[in-house]
């Protein structure tokens, strides 16, 4: 997707070929694809793992045995391409408030309100922690930010959802 922008060019190309150099032929578990282009060009180089739809941003070189063991940092995760906006973004605010607390396990969405034009609130809990609920608030917020290699000091305003806060609920039984 180079002749569109040159990030993709420049970063993708190099993941690529180094992720072929890593990878042993031997290893049939692993396929690696090679795809023209994938949204965000300012996240180059992306990289989308299947069947999961897990999508990252930014992973260099460096971070392919990251990659390959599933440890890239939390940070470089831009969702999940199977479901909305919103929706990616109650993921990511979930896993990293679970990491900040060193809690870990599967995550259920216990009650979802969709979003109004400018705000929702989300409810989840670990399956492993049935006894608390915690309850997620977001709103839209504009953001100017490039939109390329080639604009990276033209700002294009977008919205984007961020976090208001996360608030613990205990259950008595």
């Amino acid at each position: 997707h180079g002749r569109h922008d040159q990030c993709c060019a420049k970063f993708g190309q190099k993941l690529f070929d180094t992720l072929r150099e890593s990878i042993p032929d031997t290893d049939s578990s692993i396929e690696i694809w090679e795809s023209s282009h994938l949204g965000g060009h300012r996240f180059a180089p992306t990289v989308l793992d299947m069947p999961s739809g897990k999508m990252y941003g930014r992973v260099g070189p460096s971070l392919i045995n990251a990659l390959l063991y599933e440890e890239l940092p939390i940070e470089l995760h831009r969702g999940n391409v199977f479901y909305p906006a919103w929706l990616q973004v109650v993921e990511l605010e979930i896993r990293k408030y679970l990491k900040d607390r060193q809690l870990n396990g599967e995550i259920q969405i216990t009650q979802d309100a969709f979003p109004t034009k400018n705000s929702f609130e989300a409810y989840f809990r670990l399956k492993e922690k049935p006894e608390v609920n915690w309850k997620l608030k977001l709103h839209q917020q504009e953001f100017g930010g490039p939109n390329s290699c080639k604009e990276l000091s033209a700002d294009k305003p977008r919205l984007l959802w961020v976090k208001d806060n996360i608030e613990e609920i205990r259950i008595d039984n």
